[in-house]
């Protein structure tokens, strides 16, 4: 069990693990929003919750985040947009109250991709390098990791998220780098450039 990971209780409560203790886990549960749709909607709970182990009856380890939305619907709830979620036995185009809810557009699916989705996505044989700095998109992505560099929690909430993606971050930059390692280069993961002639000069576009 471990970060990230979807479980359910005894109790028949459903959320997502965001730490793990010897024999406790912390948990963020899913709960209806009583300003959305009469309460149709589902959100995570302000606050996380720590529970026992062996109160969970139903653990969903997260294999591959593409198919994230498959596995929420495993334990009976549809992700929307990674902030609300709607129960998968409600029929949203005939509940009087869903139908005419403002559901975001766009939302990751666990249905065939397209297209744009197949070309979007990189390889994962391949060594991550960082896109030429070409488009506002990609001035603002390099600006938000920034940003994020500097970021300091305030609270106990904000400094859990924060150890989470930081949790991530080293494990998919180390495994990325063996690739540049075998290449004979490497990379500076958090500190992307921020502009062209900078990305010129940027250790991923070396040795090329």
């Amino acid at each position: 069990m471990k970060a990230g990971d979807i479980i359910q209780t005894k109790h028949k409560l459903i959320g997502e693990v965001v730490g793990v203790l010897q024999d406790t886990i912390e948990v963020y549960f899913l709960v209806p929003d009583s300003t959305k749709a009469n309460g149709k909607i589902w959100i995570y709970k302000e606050d996380w919750d720590t529970i026992d182990k062996k109160d969970v009856i139903k653990h969903i380890e997260i294999k591959n985040k593409k198919m994230y939305p498959k596995y929420w619907r495993m334990v009976g709830f549809k992700a929307w947009d990674g902030e609300i979620f709607t129960r998968t036995d409600v029929d949203i185009e005939k509940d009087p109250d869903l139908k005419k809810y403002p559901f975001p557009t766009g939302c990751d699916t666990d249905e065939e991709q397209d297209e744009y989705d197949n070309d979007f996505i990189a390889s994962e044989d391949e060594a991550f390098t960082f896109a030429t700095v070409e488009s506002d998109f990609v001035k603002e992505t390099h600006k938000a990791v920034h940003d994020y560099n500097k970021w300091k929690p305030k609270d106990k909430k904000q400094l859990k998220i924060k150890s989470f993606i930081d949790n991530l971050e080293l494990k998919y930059s180390t495994m990325d780098d063996e690739k540049h390692f075998v290449k004979g280069n490497s990379i500076d993961y958090k500190n992307p450039p921020m502009a062209p002639r900078a990305a010129k000069r940027h250790k991923s576009f070396q040795n090329k």
